[in-house]
């Protein structure tokens, strides 16, 4: 075989081998950012408290359970910068105001404005608890349903707690909304009340940083 055509083959092979690793690589990293996301987060003492309460105190936790997504997109806000985002789960309701859903009405998604006293700060690990509500306190009247709550443990060992709040009623309602917040070593402190507007049929979201560590239990209050 003449020189020039070596030299052809040769160097083709090589570009050739440099793009397969190059493919090879990027592959790696890909099924690598995968698995990041699937390998459960780490807990925080505060947190397993939630999740697994001692037994000497488990009836003074409201019990929750760990969620691998978060149905309040806007929470993201609120990532530690070098945490990687759990899954956003897209909320639909197709819900009217009589007893039963009408299946003509469309799904649409669920995006609703938020309202808190105090600004999002980048201070969540991403581990996201949902409450038992079957043992959850109520607090509100009968015109709303809370129909999601996340609490978010923070760095600091405070809880950001989110809440979704639907409209029940046959028009537009005004509300007032705030968090009451128990430990286990100290008195139950509540949050200042903040106002929402829901218009009918809609929802409105809020949330809540609970005044001390070691969060127990919690009860949202809407009047």
């Amino acid at each position: 075989m003449p020189a020039s055509k070596q030299r052809y083959y040769h160097t083709t092979e090589r570009v050739c081998t440099s793009i397969a690793s190059f493919i090879l690589v990027l592959g790696l990293a890909a099924c690598s950012k995968n698995a990041d996301k699937l390998e459960p987060r780490p807990l925080s003492k505060s947190a397993k408290v939630l999740v697994n309460p001692p037994a000497e105190s488990a009836d003074a936790v409201l019990l929750h359970t760990v969620d691998s997504a978060t149905e309040f997109p806007a929470a993201l806000e609120s990532l530690d910068p070098k945490i990687v985002e759990p899954e956003v789960r897209v909320v639909e309701d197709n819900r009217s105001l009589t007893a039963t859903a009408d299946p003509s009405v469309p799904a649409v998604n669920i995006v609703t404005p938020v309202t808190a006293s105090v600004p999002l700060k980048e201070d969540w690990g991403g581990v996201i608890l949902v409450p038992d509500m079957d043992r959850m306190s109520r607090g509100f009247t009968s015109r709303v349903t809370l129909t999601r709550i996340e609490a978010h443990p923070l760095v600091d060992d405070h809880f950001r707690v989110w809440v979704r709040i639907r409209n029940d009623s046959d028009k537009d309602i005004s509300a007032d909304v705030a968090c009451n917040f128990t430990s286990l070593t100290e008195d139950p402190k509540e949050t200042a009340f903040i106002p929402v507007q829901i218009p009918q049929g809609g929802s409105a979201n809020a949330y809540f940083i609970s005044p001390m560590p070691n969060v127990a239990y919690y009860t949202i209050l809407v009047r």
